[in-house]
C-alpha cells in the first residue's frame, strides 16, 4: 500500500525538525560549555595577577628603599674622598662614609609567580603586551640588575672588607660604621681612594641605572595588570 504524498511530506518535516532541534541543542550545549571554560579561564587569569600584582608590588617598595640607600652610598663616598684628597685631619663623621663604602645592596625580586605562569602556560595572561613585558622583567631586566648588584657586592667583601679586617675596627657593632685603627697611615696607602672611585663607576655606571629601569618597569607592570584586572567582563 502507497503511502499518501501528504503523509510522507509530513514524515519528512517531522524528522529535518528533529534534525534541526538536535543540531540547536549541540550547538547551544557547545556555546555554553565555551562560555563557561572561558570564565572559568578568565578567572585563572585574574587570580594570577593578582598574586603577580601583590609581590610586585612589595618587592617594588623594598628596591625604592634599596634605590634611597644606594644613593646615600654614593654621597658618603663622595664625602670621603673629598675629605682625603684635601688631606684633612680625621672626625668621627668619617666612620659612617668608611662604613657605605664597605656596605651594599642587593635587591631581591621574587620571581615564583612568573614561574609558575610559565610552567602552568604563559598562554593564561590573554595581553600579548602584558606578556612581553612580564618576560622583559622578569628574564632581562632582574637578572641583569642582580648581576650587577652581585659584581658590586663581591668587590666589598672580598677587596673592602679584607682590608677593613686588618686595618679598622667597629666602633658599635649595630651601626654600619667602621673607623681606621691609623687613620694617617690609611690615607698614606691608596687602597681606600682606589676603592671609593671603584665604588663610584660601579654605583653610577650600573646599580643607579639598573634600579631606575627596574622601577619604572615594574610601576608599568603594575599599571597594566591593574588595567586588566580592571577589564568590565571580571567575573567574581
Amino acid at each position: 500500500m502507497r503511502i499518501p504524498m501528504s503523509v510522507g511530506n509530513m514524515n519528512w518535516r517531522y524528522a529535518l525538525s528533529e534534525v534541526l532541534l538536535i543540531i540547536v541543542g549541540v550547538t547551544i550545549a557547545l556555546a555554553g560549555t565555551a562560555w563557561y571554560e572561558g570564565k572559568q579561564k578568565r578567572r585563572e587569569e585574574i587570580s594570577a595577577l593578582q598574586h603577580l600584582r601583590e609581590t610586585l608590588a612589595e618587592d617594588v617598595e623594598e628596591i625604592v628603599r634599596y634605590q634611597s640607600q644606594i644613593h646615600e652610598f654614593d654621597r658618603d663616598i663622595r664625602k670621603l674622598i673629598a675629605h682625603i684628597e684635601s688631606d684633612q685631619p680625621y672626625t668621627d663623621e668619617l666612620d659612617d662614609y668608611f662604613g657605605s663604602l664597605a656596605s651594599w645592596r642587593s635587591a631581591t625580586v621574587r620571581t615564583a609567580p612568573f614561574e609558575a605562569l610559565k610552567s602552568g602556560g604563559f598562554e593564561l595572561i590573554s595581553s600579548s603586551v602584558l606578556r612581553r613585558k612580564l618576560v622583559a622583567f622578569y628574564e632581562d631586566t632582574y637578572p641583569n640588575l642582580q648581576s650587577n648588584s652581585d659584581i658590586d657586592k663581591n668587590f666589598v667583601r672580598q677587596k673592602v672588607w679584607a682590608y677593613f679586617f686588618d686595618r679598622f675596627h667597629k666602633p658599635n657593632a649595630t651601626t654600619k660604621n667602621w673607623r681606621p685603627i691609623d687613620y694617617e697611615q690609611m690615607r698614606a696607602e691608596p687602597q681606600v681612594l682606589n676603592f671609593c672611585k671603584w665604588r663610584i663607576r660601579s654605583l653610577n655606571t650600573f646599580l643607579m641605572r639598573d634600579f631606575e629601569i627596574a622601577i619604572a618597569q615594574i610601576h608599568d607592570l603594575l599599571s597594566d595588570i591593574d588595567a586588566e584586572v580592571g577589564v568590565p567582563d571580571i567575573v567574581n
